[in-house]
């Protein structure tokens, strides 16, 4: 569902606001931002980045199949000496022609996974990972 048209997610989120409305018997009246936030649900857009993050460090972990963790391949850098070669878990991005090409989880995983803070990117186990990338994501407001 990564990239999915902005029109498409507002439907998927305004039923996810509904199903929070339902589990508290409330009705439209009330917002579902705090309700969301009681649940511990992240936002829709959010949700579908934690999955894509999620599948990308059980890959570097080797806990995925192996079609899958062929498309996560380290990044090496074309020169020595580079502060980007010093990120051991830093992943190449992929150069593809089209947007659509970006949609797919051969490039959005990579991108989506350098864009995380290293101090989660090198957690060891995969329940503080969950932990600490759903606190990252959770909106602030």
């Amino acid at each position: 569902m990564y990239g999915i048209t902005s029109k498409d997610l507002k439907k998927l989120q305004s039923l996810q606001n509904r199903a929070a409305r339902i589990v508290f018997r409330l009705d439209r009246r009330h917002s579902s931002a705090p309700l969301l936030r009681e649940l511990h649900w992240l936002p829709l857009e959010s949700r579908i980045v934690f999955k894509l993050m999620l599948l990308a460090y059980k890959g570097i972990h080797g806990l995925l199949p192996s079609y899958l963790t062929e498309y996560l391949i380290p990044y090496v850098p074309s020169r020595e000496n580079l502060r980007s070669g010093d990120d051991k878990l830093r992943l190449a991005i992929p150069r593809t022609k089209r947007t659509l090409g970006d949609k797919a989880f051969t490039a959005a995983a990579p991108r989506l996974w350098n864009s995380l803070p290293i101090h989660i990117r090198q957690l060891p186990s995969i329940h503080r990972f969950k932990k600490s990338l759903k606190t990252h994501l959770f909106p602030t407001c």
